[in-house]
């Protein structure tokens, strides 16, 4: 009877798994975690780049919330570049003192944004930002409101610090400039200034594609026109695109239609190269690239989008040489004058990036 009995306890013994077995379960394990871990990340890009497309639609509806109120006009940039501080009647025409400091269409934008609380806040010389820009009696207010941090205006998939340490001010000096020595919020939507070769935006490493019509050569005008960051007199007749270092244009003023031309786009204002072949690319956030920034809130389009050819950068830190860019794979996304949003690949034409930058050169994407 025992002698069953352990027989019968012996054929119940429970068989434990093999180290081979472990092995072998543990392999497939990582198989699959290899195997989803793109779809989960590709997923999670999905998701940012949606974020960002709302973002855009939302800075869209904004400016023609803002055209609706201000008869067709586009929120005012100001910038009194080479003005500052004089008195002696040389102000654009727009800004009427020339002590006061720049601002840029986003602060005009702002109550169109839901942010009319932190609109209210900054000392303007006018509420609705036609009579030029802040006044400067009591200047720390306003440092303090361009260090706010709106979600509205950082693109999910850039994981720059949100503060930018040290930010300029404007273009008289874009990075610290008088009192500008201070952190700012950053933001990675510009407005579309253009295809031109302007100051602070006059990248000169770019090459000129060859166009039998000289549309890209930079100084031709009609083309790429050369545009001084002081200049005032002519520069609704020179600047290309929708906005500028001082003023806007109205929709109606988009000659091309709004469904041709880029209103608002990326710009991730990375630092880039150092302007030697084997430097490092930097995607840090450089210093102009704050909200509250009139330069730092516009850039032209005539450099390539995610331009990181070492080859095609003068400094690292050169507020000129970025431009169009994003961290979503492969482009970056803008929204155009109608309000769509849409994604353009890095290998994009010179010639559609031309059509989308100018708002009446009676040319479309499609050419």
């Amino acid at each position: 009877m025992s002698i069953c009995r352990r027989a019968t306890s012996s054929g119940r013994r429970k068989r434990g798994f093999t180290l081979v077995e472990l092995l072998v379960v543990i392999a497939i394990i990582g198989i699959l975690v290899a195997l989803l871990l793109p779809a989960i990340q590709a997923a999670r890009e999905a998701a940012r780049r949606t974020q960002c497309v709302n973002n855009l639609k939302q800075l869209g509806l904004a400016c023609h919330n803002y055209a609706d109120k201000w008869k067709e006009k586009l929120p005012y940039n100001a910038d009194p570049v080479g003005y500052r501080g004089s008195a002696d009647g040389t102000c654009p025409g727009q800004i009427p003192t020339c002590t006061l400091e720049p601002w840029s269409w986003i602060v005009a934008a702002l109550p169109y944004m839901e942010q009319e609380t932190l609109y209210n806040q900054f000392n303007l010389a006018d509420p609705e930002g036609h009579g030029g820009s802040m006044t400067t009696p009591n200047p720390t207010p306003n440092y303090i409101l361009r260090q706010t941090v709106i979600a509205g205006l950082m693109c999910p998939s850039n994981d720059q610090d949100t503060l930018v340490p040290s930010a300029g001010i404007g273009a008289a000096d874009p990075w610290n400039g008088p009192r500008g020595d201070q952190p700012a919020a950053r933001t990675d939507y510009v407005g579309n200034l253009g295809h031109v070769w302007a100051g602070w935006k006059d990248c000169g490493r770019v090459p000129d594609y060859p166009d039998p019509q000289g549309r890209f050569n930079r100084g031709s005008n009609p083309g790429t026109p050369w545009i001084s960051c002081d200049w005032d007199s002519d520069d609704k007749a020179r600047w290309n695109g929708v906005f500028w270092w001082r003023d806007a244009a109205r929709l109606a003023d988009i000659r091309d239609g709004t469904a041709n031309t880029m209103m608002v786009y990326e710009d991730m204002h990375w630092m880039g190269h150092d302007g030697s072949m084997t430097s490092v690319f930097s995607y840090l956030p450089q210093e102009d690239s704050g909200w509250a920034n009139p330069n730092a809130s516009i850039h032209n389009m005539r450099n390539p989008i995610n331009n990181k050819n070492p080859a095609w950068w003068e400094w690292r830190g050169d507020p000129r040489c970025h431009g169009w860019s994003s961290n979503h794979p492969g482009g970056a996304q803008g929204v155009l004058a109608d309000g769509s949003v849409r994604f353009w690949s890095e290998d994009t034409a010179p010639i559609v990036r031309y059509a989308l930058a100018t708002r009446a050169g009676g040319e479309s994407e499609a050419q």
